[in-house]
């Protein structure tokens, strides 16, 4: 080694610059270069891709596919998550947090249940209900039905039974659905007498204390000699009332209508349906109508409940009569022939002008023949509403009561009766009184419970005939429909829950 590199050593080397910045910049660079392969690498790793598992069912849980992910949908509230919450512990999470209401689904979901449970327990409860209305039935002095039949969305013909008794446990009338029965052929007369007295006869219920029976129009109902009506009152009380649904008679009474009108509407109905009911026949005359420049550009519907307002259709369609000309000759109409026949256009013309006075008189037309026909469908010979005024208020003197003479002792004897009077004035429900002087006047309240049990309309079956199509629909042709009306239309009776209990044999242990 040389002197002077041996003298180097004990000096210190003067800073070079160049060199040292050199060293620094790799330094730097090998720094950057690290922490970009470090922020880099997360980046390089795979994401890990869950899948669904049939088990979250459990959790209340199904799944979509978006994007070739399976997302895990919620069945109640339908949010979906991300692909990384398919984890038992985020479901359940979610569970948790926005469905904490629904615990009682939980309780519901660990009582075992096979495929007829739910059925099975509905025919319990019906057949419980069913149990203690024929027992209130047989503890009331009389009782009174009302029926109708139809037909359901699987067109089986149905026969609807409402009873109106007396409940000695509320002292009150109550109304109740009786009974759901199923007309196997024909609906004749002594078709659904056999399936009425096979329904009496398996609830031991005896027609001897039926006092009224409700029912509509048809021949087969009201037929003088082979009706329903006649067959029941051969076996039923001997003082029973008969009653056609006054509903009915009413409409029949007030559907009549002046003849003058009747030919020229019933035409003008013919051409408002020919473009009204077809919904190409009315685009096509509406265009028709806004390039001639109408002053309408649509005919106006008729219909028979608004009898009054005829005269808008018939003076609309006058109107438009030019325009309904060059349609219907266009569609080759046989009804176009009429706009040729001046009589005919002329009454068009008369009644369109005038109708506001036709109104007036076909009114006082109307009512007056309204009259007559009431009278022909209410015979006021018939009227069991007669001479009774003593029933809706005992105590007001009347010398029109047709009473026998040890009634009509009795009626003076109760309408001096103070106490009594009191009671009448604080108790609204006519009823309820006539009940609860059932035990000291019981020929008076034989009478009026009479007429107060026996039915007026056929209301109550129309109305259930409306429920019967919510419950059995397109969906649910093939259902046994008898136990769900009952519970569904039942009102006042509630099934006896801890007695149908107590009969139930409880699943062994294993």
């Amino acid at each position: 080694m040389s002197k002077q590199s041996q003298m180097t050593n004990f000096f210190k080397q003067p800073h070079n610059t160049s060199t040292s910045d050199n060293q620094n910049s790799n330094i730097t660079k090998k720094h950057n270069l690290d922490t970009t392969q470090n922020v880099d690498e997360p980046s390089l790793k795979k994401v890990k891709i869950l899948k669904y598992k049939d088990s979250y069912v459990k959790y209340g849980f199904t799944y979509l596919n978006e994007n070739g992910k399976d997302v895990p949908q919620c069945v109640i509230c339908g949010m979906t998550l991300a692909n990384a919450s398919l984890k038992p512990n985020k479901l359940i999470r979610h569970m948790e947090t926005s469905h904490a209401h629904n615990e009682h689904v939980t309780k519901i979901k660990k009582i075992p249940m096979s495929n007829d449970t739910i059925s099975r327990r509905i025919n319990t409860m019906s057949n419980d209900i069913e149990n203690q209305l024929s027992e209130k039935i047989k503890k009331s002095i009389f009782y009174a039905i009302q029926l109708d039949e139809s037909t359901d969305i699987n067109n089986e013909a149905i026969l609807l039974m409402y009873v109106r008794y007396v409940d000695t446990d509320l002292n009150d009338i109550q109304e109740e659905f009786f009974c759901c029965l199923n007309l196997k052929t024909y609906c004749t007369s002594e078709e659904i007498f056999e399936t009425i007295s096979s329904h009496f006869q398996k609830i031991n219920l005896q027609f001897s204390n039926c006092i009224g029976i409700c029912t509509d129009g048809a021949a087969a109902m009201t037929g003088k000699f082979n009706g329903l009506v006649t067959r029941v009152q051969q076996i039923a009380h001997k003082n029973i009332i008969s009653t056609h649904c006054f509903i009915h008679r009413e409409q029949l009474a007030t559907k009549d209508m002046n003849e003058n009108l009747f030919d020229v509407l019933n035409i003008c109905i013919k051409i408002v349906n020919f473009i009204r009911a077809s919904a190409v026949n009315t685009r096509v005359f509406k265009v028709m109508c806004e390039e001639m420049g109408s002053g309408f550009k649509n005919l106006l519907l008729h219909t028979h409940v608004r009898w009054l307002s005829r005269g808008k259709v018939l003076t609309r369609l006058f109107e438009l009569k030019t325009e309904v000309e060059i349609f219907l000759r266009d569609k080759k109409s046989p009804v176009s022939d009429y706009f040729e026949n001046n009589v005919w256009l002329a009454k068009l013309a008369y009644l369109s002008d005038i109708f506001s006075i036709l109104n007036e008189l076909n009114l006082k037309e109307h009512l007056g023949r309204l009259r007559e026909k009431m009278s022909k469908y209410f015979d006021p010979t018939k009227d069991i509403r007669k001479n009774c005024n003593w029933v809706i208020n005992p105590f007001v003197q009347s010398d029109q009561n047709i009473l026998s003479l040890t009634n009509e002792e009795k009626l003076i004897e109760l309408s001096a009766d103070v106490g009594l009077h009191e009671i009448f004035r604080s108790n609204k429900n006519i009823g309820q009184f006539w009940i609860k002087v059932q035990n000291e006047y019981p020929s008076l309240a034989e009478e009026v419970l009479k007429l107060l049990i026996s039915f007026s309309t056929t209301y109550l079956c129309e109305n259930g005939f409306s429920t019967l199509t919510t419950i059995k629909n397109k969906t649910r042709n093939r259902l046994e429909i008898s136990s769900a009306m009952r519970i569904s239309l039942t009102k006042s009776i509630e099934p006896r829950i801890d007695e149908i209990i107590s009969h139930q044999q409880q699943q062994p242990s294993h």
